[in-house]
């Protein structure tokens, strides 16, 4: 039939019929489709053409209902299988989210940690500096009081080796301070008192030494610039100043 049509018998309505035949026995219903609505148009009065076209038609159908049946169920298992891919792949990214979510969270807490621990580093640090800077100024401030105290005698008062001259000497004053002398006893002659005649005691060799301390002593302490100086203003004004040199 396929070669009579080639031939150029085209119009042919039989080698239509004949080969739409045989293409809907061999399952090739669209090819047996065309040839038997090309046959009915050459022949439209011909009612084995019409009856034989009905019949692909309806068969042709009904392979299709099953085609859809078949593949159908194929279809929505393929469409099953990948709502579960997808729902496996969800719940995977899910689990490495919350995953990476603790890690972070541990991270963060983890540098909580060290932050808080060398925030107490440097306070402790902090404190034994200030406690370290607190003694020393304690130190400093009772050297300071100690040398004040030491230089306070010599500044007040005019230099503290004339007011220990002047004890030096008043203790020796004391202690070379010769005996009172004895008073002549008085009688009284014809109503009125007449004192006796009185010889003193010759001095002793330790009135004498006493007596010899004392008076060197009051050498010492003269303010008249005899004596040697006894405190920084007398040192200034006994000092003389060097002669200028002439560095020309």
């Amino acid at each position: 039939c396929t070669l009579v049509l080639q031939i150029g018998q085209g119009g042919n309505p039989k080698a239509y019929y004949r080969r739409g035949h045989a293409r809907a026995h061999l399952g090739e219903f669209q090819g047996a489709l065309e040839d038997l609505r090309a046959s009915a148009a050459a022949s439209p009065s011909d009612a084995g053409t019409r009856k034989e076209l009905a019949r692909v038609e309806a068969l042709y159908r009904e392979h299709r209902e099953k085609e859809k049946r078949s593949f159908g169920g194929l279809f929505a298992k393929m469409s099953q299988q990948e709502k579960d891919r997808e729902e496996k792949e969800e719940a995977r990214k899910k689990a490495l989210a919350e995953q990476e979510a603790k890690l972070e969270q541990e991270r963060q807490k983890k540098q909580a940690e060290e932050r808080k621990k060398q925030a107490e580093e440097r306070k402790i640090k902090y404190e034994e500096e200030q406690a370290a800077k607190k003694a020393r100024e304690e130190e400093e401030e009772a050297k300071a009081k100690e040398t004040a105290e030491a230089a306070a005698p010599a500044v007040a008062g005019g230099g503290g080796a004339e007011n220990e001259g002047e004890q030096l000497a008043k203790q020796s004053a004391e202690v070379a301070k010769p005996p009172p002398e004895a008073k002549p006893p008085v009688v009284q002659t014809e109503g009125r008192w007449t004192p006796m005649s009185f010889t003193p005691p010759p001095r002793t060799a330790e009135q004498e030494m006493q007596a010899q301390t004392q008076e060197i002593i009051e050498k010492l302490n003269k303010g008249d610039g005899t004596g040697p100086p006894r405190n920084f203003k007398q040192m200034a004004s006994v000092t003389q100043e060097p002669e200028p040199v002439d560095y020309e």
